[in-house]
């Protein structure tokens, strides 16, 4: 069983440096929004330009999702 965690915690370790890494690639596109809070100063600021004081009344819904729960949804 110890060996079993061993190998399982010499896994995670060599792993989580390279996961760090694509993240940091990825939060540095803009276009890649990989955090709900857009960074980790949790700015919650976009860098996108598409959608603009002049053109968010012409937004329409493009789709829609039933999940089939009527009471609402949590979330944060």
């Amino acid at each position: 069983m110890k060996i079993h965690l061993l190998a399982l915690g010499a896994g995670l370790a060599v792993a989580t440096p390279a996961l760090a890494e694509d993240l940091m690639t990825h939060l540095a596109n803009p276009a890649e929004q990989v955090l709900q809070t857009v960074d980790y100063a949790n700015t919650r600021y976009s860098k996108l330009d598409q959608i603009n004081a002049g053109n968010v009344k012409n937004l329409q819904v493009a789709w829609t999702f039933s999940t089939g729960v009527l009471r609402g949804h949590e979330g944060s």
